[in-house]
């Protein structure tokens, strides 16, 4: 039930805004389009951009966090799980405060980009952790240019400049 609450909660956010602005939804506002008490929101979420953040766990990060294919086609799935939805998200960027976003998808992708340079090593050295940061940061940036961009994603084109990354950086790396 607990799951089904919250989903409910969270469909409605997104087709609440599709119309308004995401400043202007109130959790009042939000549990009567849910016909559900307001109380029940608290149960579940602190308040709306908790919601947002429990959305983009739920459809983003999570999927990408479990998902173990290799390095380029991970990226390739990352944008086209943005490209799917890339309204929504545009939204995201507009109600959330962008540092937070930018935490986010550096979470994601720090231990991805740790591997690909470095293998499973636990322990970096202080040069290594900053490689790993600075490409998870720039990755995040390019992440975000593009949900912010109208420019349409060609699926075999970014295939082959991720593929060619990967080995740029793998050479990086050693």
């Amino acid at each position: 039930m607990c799951s089904t609450t919250k989903q409910k909660i969270a469909t409605t956010l997104r087709q609440m805004m599709a119309c308004r602005p995401f400043d202007k939804i109130t959790v009042k506002n939000l549990m009567d389009a849910s016909n559900m008490k307001r109380q029940g929101f608290y149960y579940h979420f602190q308040d709306t951009r908790d919601v947002l953040l429990w959305i983009c766990r739920e459809e983003l990060f999570t999927p990408l966090m479990n998902d173990r294919r290799e390095f380029s086609e991970w990226m390739l799935l990352a944008l086209s799980l943005l490209e799917r939805d890339r309204q929504f998200y545009r939204r995201v960027l507009t109600a959330a405060q962008m540092e937070f976003v930018r935490e986010l998808g550096e979470q994601v992708l720090q231990p991805r980009v740790q591997v690909l340079l470095y293998g499973e090593a636990a322990n970096l050295d202080e040069n290594q952790t900053f490689s790993v940061e600075f490409m998870a940061n720039a990755m995040t940036d390019y992440y975000l240019r593009f949900v912010g961009s109208h420019k349409s994603l060609d699926l075999a084109a970014c295939r082959k400049k991720l593929r060619y990354l990967v080995t740029q950086l793998q050479k990086f790396g050693k």
